[in-house]
């Protein structure tokens, strides 16, 4: 083979390389947190979800990833201010949970919320008053609340704000179910009712 065909064959081989890689990581955050939405439960090679983290609740009482350990739980990410489908999905676990009458005791729902500068501790406690008793509601700095978005792969972004406390979030909307271990077990998307959740709980407590 002459010079100029394996210069041209070397070319293209790097050339279909970068465009591969390119498509690769072209997944935009966003793009990752819908495809998530499916309910997939996760395999030995599946998503790493969950890790460490340091908030706050509706009481002002410190939470981390290590309070959580010895139970099972279903987080959801989302915020006060959200017109709709938070308080639905908020409802929809709760429900789910007193479905499951005696064995629900062993479920904790957790909320974080992805707007950390409106949702206070004194605007969770607000808010906590309308759903499951025992739900805890979590906040923190925008660092924290940044952390674990990450850990959790939930992707957030503010709309262009028609003021200083009106402004809508776009965020993942995906019931975590995370097991005693705190390991990722399942995920739900917020279409899934009560009913729904309840039967897919059932199959793991």
């Amino acid at each position: 083979m002459r010079r100029s065909d394996w210069l041209f064959l070397f070319v293209l081989v790097l050339t279909v390389a970068a465009v591969a890689g390119a498509l690769y990581f072209s997944e935009t955050e966003a793009e990752r947190a819908r495809r998530l939405e499916t309910g997939t439960t996760q395999t030995a090679e599946g998503p790493s979800i969950g890790g460490p983290f340091t908030l706050v609740d509706q009481n002002g009482t410190t939470v981390t990833e290590n309070d959580l350990l010895g139970k099972w739980t279903v987080i959801y990410f989302g915020y006060t201010f959200c017109p709709d489908v938070c308080p639905i999905t908020l409802t929809n676990m709760g429900d789910a949970i007193d479905s499951l009458g005696a064995t629900g005791a062993r479920v904790v729902p957790i909320f974080i919320t992805v707007d950390p500068k409106r949702d206070t501790v004194e605007a969770l406690q607000e808010y906590a008053q309308h759903f499951h008793p025992r739900m805890r509601f979590l906040t923190g700095s925008e660092e924290d609340v940044a952390r674990a978005a990450k850990a959790y792969r939930v992707y957030r972004s503010v709309r262009a704000a028609d003021g200083e406390q009106s402004y809508l979030v776009d965020h993942t909307s995906i019931v975590y179910v995370m097991g005693p271990d705190g390991k990722f077990v399942a995920s739900m998307n917020h279409a899934t009712s009560a009913e729904e959740m309840a039967r897919r709980l059932r199959r793991f407590l």
